[in-house]
């Protein structure tokens, strides 16, 4: 099989591809063929060397390392103590011990069967990002309806799963965006769309309830001052700044996100019944040249929408 691998941290020509067995699953463990995966921030973070003080240290490489979280794919083999798969399901997931491979071993934990109808490799987009999304929004943002809130990064993909979490909930939702995201955003079902470029959102906003923020830096540290008093601010970038929330009498929390099998059953469920929308801005295939430009894409802060790899598995 192919895999494709990084032998230390830099630029992209660290990635190399080698032909490899196919791995053994043990007792407890799943064999899956992999359809898709996708490009996420973690993966350039890793590929750099970057932020490691905020990465667990059973997620930091050691060298050769395999990058990618996303999964979609079919069950090959099934560990004899594994319970609930069979060969031939369909499956969605994360995989911390790497996706850019054409057959991973997995934890079962991580991974759930899905629907058949669902589209294999468009669904490789989800995991990460809605496991991020919905434990920003739902799990610590503890969204209500009624509620005013503001996503920062509201084209991005953590960002999109965010805005349509809140409009579920029955949320008032605000997010900062370019210009040219206004119309999609909208549509995703954001109220007020604040142009980043032209527009300071402290100049638009205020009194809210809840601040998901995704960019982190300067737009983090703006934060504060538009969330009423008991206000709650929700990062995924960065940690928080404890003495400034304390200072405006907020919560803060940076999180990781976690998803539970019932959450991704339901967002495949609705993506797949056109009721949860997503924007794929590329598709690269599986190859090391093709990988390469699929960070370089990624990296290109003017590519919004989901950056996939295809491997093909269906």
């Amino acid at each position: 099989m192919k895999k494709i691998l990084m032998r230390e941290t830099g630029s992209v020509d660290v990635l190399y591809e080698v032909e490899a067995s196919i791995p053994e699953n043990a007792d407890n463990e799943l064999l899956i063929r992999m359809a898709a995966t996708s490009v996420n921030h973690f993966d350039l973070v890793i590929r750099k060397g970057e932020y490691f003080s905020t990465i667990p240290k059973e997620m930091q490489p050691t060298f050769p390392h395999l990058l990618g979280l996303d999964l979609s794919g079919v069950v090959e083999k099934v560990g004899k103590g594994v319970k609930g798969f069979n060969v031939g399901d369909h499956v969605i997931g994360l995989n911390k011990t790497g996706t850019y491979a054409e057959y991973v071993v997995a934890n079962p934990d991580d991974i759930t069967k899905i629907t058949e109808k669902a589209d294999l490799e468009k669904i490789a987009a989800f995991p990460v990002i809605t496991g991020t999304a919905w434990s920003a929004a739902v799990k610590n943002g503890k969204i209500k309806a009624g509620e005013r809130v503001l996503v920062h990064g509201g084209a991005g993909g953590v960002g999109q799963m965010a805005i349509q979490f809140a409009k579920k909930a029955g949320a008032v939702v605000f997010t900062t965006a370019s210009e040219k995201n206004r119309e999609y955003l909208l549509n995703l079902g954001a109220d007020v769309v604040i142009d980043y470029v032209t527009t300071d959102f402290r100049d638009v906003v205020r009194d809210i309830d809840l601040v998901i923020d995704t960019v982190g830096g300067k737009t983090l540290d703006n934060s504060y001052q538009v969330l009423k008093k008991g206000g709650r601010l929700v990062s995924v970038s960065m940690p928080p700044n404890a003495e400034k929330a304390a200072q405006y009498k907020i919560s803060a929390s940076f999180v990781r996100g976690e998803l539970p099998s019932d959450v991704i059953q339901e967002i495949v469920e609705d993506y797949t019944n056109g009721k949860i929308k997503l924007n794929i801005a590329n598709t690269f295939n599986f190859d090391v040249e093709d990988v390469k430009r699929a960070h370089l894409s990624f990296d290109d802060r003017a590519t919004s929408g989901k950056i996939l790899i295809i491997m093909g598995a269906q």
